[in-house]
């Protein structure tokens, strides 16, 4: 068939459900939903998605995100449960080495969110002290 929109334009999302059936995608405002990739059923919002909040991936069975608050060590990572929109707190992760980071944390998890690993960027830089200079 003729290709169809899923998103109204200017929405942008690429985390698709497990089963393929819906989409998360973000309005110019940042704001979350979930969007049906087939069918004329509406958008709805994301329940007890905070603002902060970013997305890691859904989780395997498709009931809930993994969520982590943007831009806060230790990341806090939880399971969003989309039918009640209830955050359970399922780990705290804080890297090694805290030195020059410059920007906040990504974590990519696994689907059944035990198993994960995190990107950091790190600015360093030496400081060197002469004396005697005239």
């Amino acid at each position: 068939g003729e290709p169809r929109p899923i998103t109204p334009e200017g929405v942008v999302g690429n985390i698709v459900s497990p089963d393929g059936r819906s989409l998360i995608a973000f309005d110019s405002h940042g704001k979350a939903a979930i969007y049906p990739i087939e069918g004329d059923e509406r958008p709805r919002p994301v329940p007890g998605l905070d603002d902060k909040d970013r997305i890691a991936r859904w989780s395997g069975d498709g009931h809930s995100l993994f969520v982590y608050p943007r831009g806060e060590l230790p990341i806090k990572v939880s399971r969003l449960d989309l039918a009640t929109g209830r955050k359970e707190l399922l780990k705290e992760v804080l890297p090694a080495d805290r030195a020059g980071i410059s920007q906040p944390p990504n974590i990519y998890l696994t689907v059944d969110g035990k198993g994960y690993v995190y990107r950091v960027s790190r600015y360093l830089m030496d400081l060197y002290l002469v004396d005697g200079l005239k």
